[in-house]
């Protein structure tokens, strides 16, 4: 129609309308206001037509946009695709809903959306009631800012294998529909629609290739049941979080041929059912909290079956842990296995251990629960804890001389459940890497001051042991000599000789010592073979009460010594000594005759505090700069040492932040002591400390 005929169109229109019309005023008045709303829909209408027509035309009027590779682009939608996934929960606003109101290949609506399906779905997320959620758009937000991005995202067939089912039906179609029968990973969450998940499991059974059930792993279950899974390689049911259930499928290799990953957390599955399953091509098996735990005779089988594996993690699975008796069976060599994780009572840990012959370069991680308590049972000693817990097989099968950095901490841990006070515990952590380099030193130990129930998971170390011993209220020395001597047992055990990196928390298991034997002496046999150490760590739990005589004077005196008949001192490598939360004004009094010859007057004892025992050392070791670094969280330190020598104000000192380290400060600390601050009783030199 010419621009000429649409306006006489209009005029023509205009003209009877108005003949029609009466000459009342209210009439009138009425008209207008119904034609000024009538003509500005229709305006609106005609230019939404107008941009939807131009942006199909034009592709889009971003040149930056229009500019970008399409590699690029799904490489970016690749990316998000794994961060930021279709269906999550989010937030749900006025905008959502908009967006929502419209579908995405909807030319003709003024906003778009990938799953229109949403917009009904959102609900009340919260005890309060004052947020509302829904499945967001995840990634797929990307492909609305052109019509040429969509075009490109659309077609990748890729990025759409990623297929949660608690969205609607027909979308669940159309991501199947642009999968183009690729292998799809499903997720089901806990709030699935069963009825859907059922008939979409079924449609695509031939072609799944992982299956993540959060919830409804009692349809996962049907389905196996009753369908074959030719391509599913990784299968990870959860049934803790849910009510569903899930018991495991027994004859697998003809099931799901192609499993490789099986992760089952709180699974039902009989004891028949672990026996009969041929895991031989399992490489990444992790069963955790199950319902009903595995025999020993279960766990035997299990471990044989597991010819494949390189990744086994098994935690709270063993049933009677004090059940288990001697270990006769010949324990089932794992060649391919690359890491171990184990959480059980100690009885249960030994068992699984001894059962397992390791590869010597295989990463481990070992958390041992207190077995339960018997009243009438006696003191467990050093050597049966190693034993039961198979702690003694575990150093003797790893290959211990490959670990460049080691932690050892022991620390007690008060246990609260409400406001009920349970018996405490003895924690002893043994972290050990093999690249020196990967070692996070932290100021603050954190493995200290864990519950037993947050120990679970990987570690990320070459070698994790947390041994978690109970405390008495009857039987607290047995338990405090029973800790410090697998504490000494471990330290013994592995070869000090290729450390370059060496740290210890061991300062409250050290003081709470019946007999203190731990003296210098004793760390100069302990630490004789640690040549290689560059960097020492001490480590003092947080609020640590004081003890006499102070067990870190000891180690750093021992520093200062060499062994008798030999003019090399400990690490003689020793670059840099790291000391955190380490109590200033702590002291040790010693005999003369064992440390000291004096030119003169003869004393029979003296005092030496830590301030003290650091000037010396950083004098015979010449530790300048950044070599001797003090960290003390509460500020003590700093306040009571940097004050008035560096003039730092009293309200920064105070205010200083955590793990706060002070640089440069040895020449501070040596003009501090001065002649006057020596120990009482010095007019000579000291025999044994310092090299001729």
């Amino acid at each position: 129609m010419s621009p000429q005929n649409v306006s006489s169109f209009w005029s023509t229109r205009f003209e009877r309308r108005s003949e029609e019309l009466s000459e009342d005023i209210d009439v009138l008045s009425a008209e207008v206001e119904d034609l000024e709303y009538a003509s500005k829909a229709y305006l609106s209408a005609l230019r939404t037509r107008i941009e939807n027509i131009r942006v199909e035309k034009a592709q889009s009027q971003t040149t930056i946009a229009l500019s970008l590779p399409a590699e690029i682009y799904l490489h970016v939608c690749t990316f998000l695709a794994e961060v930021d996934p279709l269906g999550e929960l989010c937030e749900y606003d006025a905008c959502t809903s908009v967006i929502e109101d419209n579908g995405a290949d909807d030319i003709s609506s003024t906003t778009s959306t990938e799953f229109d399906g949403y917009a009904n779905e959102s609900y009340v997320g919260s005890e309060t009631s004052d947020i509302r959620l829904s499945h967001g758009l995840g990634w797929s937000r990307v492909t609305h800012v052109c019509a040429k991005w969509r075009n490109w995202a659309t077609h990748c067939a890729t990025l759409w294998t990623t297929i949660p089912l608690d969205i609607r039906m027909p979308w669940l179609q159309e991501l199947a529909s642009r999968s183009r029968e690729l292998p799809l990973d499903i997720i089901i969450s806990c709030d699935v629609d069963k009825d859907v998940a059922l008939r979409f499991l079924q449609d695509h059974i031939h072609r799944i290739r992982s299956i993540t059930a959060d919830g409804g792993s009692d349809v996962v279950e049907a389905i196996l049941n009753d369908h074959r899974a030719p391509l599913l390689e990784t299968l990870d049911i959860d049934t803790i979080t849910s009510s569903s259930r899930f018991v495991l499928p027994g004859d697998l290799n003809s099931i799901l041929p192609c499993l490789r990953v099986l992760n089952l957390r709180g699974v039902i599955s009989s004891q028949k059912a672990f026996e009969q399953a041929a895991l031989s091509q399992i490489t990444h098996l992790a069963i955790l909290s199950a319902i009903f735990p595995l025999s020993r005779e279960g766990l035997f089988h299990l471990i044989q079956s597991l010819t494949c594996v390189r990744f086994l993690q098994l935690e709270d699975w063993l049933e009677n842990p004090d059940g288990v008796g001697p270990f006769t069976d010949a324990p089932i060599s794992l060649p391919s296995l690359e890491t171990l994780i184990l959480r059980n009572r100690m009885s249960a840990c030994g068992a699984a251990m001894r059962f397992i012959k390791l590869p010597p370069s295989a990463s481990v991680t070992l958390y041992i629960l207190p077995d339960y308590i018997d009243s009438n049972s006696t003191a467990e000693t050093t050597e049966q804890y190693m034993q039961r817990s198979g702690l003694d097989w575990l150093l003797e099968t790893v290959d211990t001389s490959s670990y460049r950095a080691l932690r050892i901490s022991c620390t007690r841990v008060d246990h609260h459940v409400g406001r009920a006070s349970l018996p405490s515990r003895w924690q002893l952590v043994v972290t050990a890497q093999r690249d020196a380099d990967c070692v996070e030193l932290d100021e603050y130990d954190l493995d200290g001051v864990r519950q037993q129930d947050q120990w679970s998971g990987p570690s990320f170390a070459d070698l994790k042991i947390v041994c978690i011993v109970t405390i008495p209220v009857n039987a607290e020395d047995e338990s405090n000599a029973l800790s410090l001597g697998v504490f000494e047992q471990i330290i013994k055990t592995i070869p000090l000789a290729s450390l370059t990196v060496l740290s210890l928390n061991i300062h409250t298991i050290l003081a709470s010592a019946v007999n203190m034997s731990w003296d210098y002496m004793k760390w100069l046999s302990i630490l004789g073979e640690a040549d290689n150490v560059r960097l020492f760590q001490l480590i003092s739990p947080m609020n640590t009460e004081r003890s006499e005589p102070d067990p870190h004077i000891e180690i750093l005196l021992a520093l200062c010594c060499s062994q008798e008949g030999s003019t090399r001192r400990l690490m003689p490598l020793l670059a840099t000594i790291s000391l955190v939360n380490i109590d200033a004004d702590a002291s040790s009094e010693f005999t003369i005759e064992n440390v000291i010859t004096i030119r003169g007057d003869r004393e029979e004892h003296f005092t030496l505090r830590t301030t003290q025992v650091l000037g010396l050392l950083a004098e015979l070791r010449n530790l300048k700069g950044d070599a001797l670094r003090s960290t003390y969280p509460e500020g003590a330190w700093n306040l009571k040492y940097f004050n008035a020598i560096e003039s730092v104000p009293l309200s920064s000192v105070r205010s200083v932040a955590p793990a706060t380290v002070k640089r440069g400060w040895v020449e501070q600390l040596r003009r501090y002591l001065g002649d006057d601050q020596r120990p009482k009783g010095w007019g000579g030199e000291w025999i044994g400390l310092i090299s001729p």
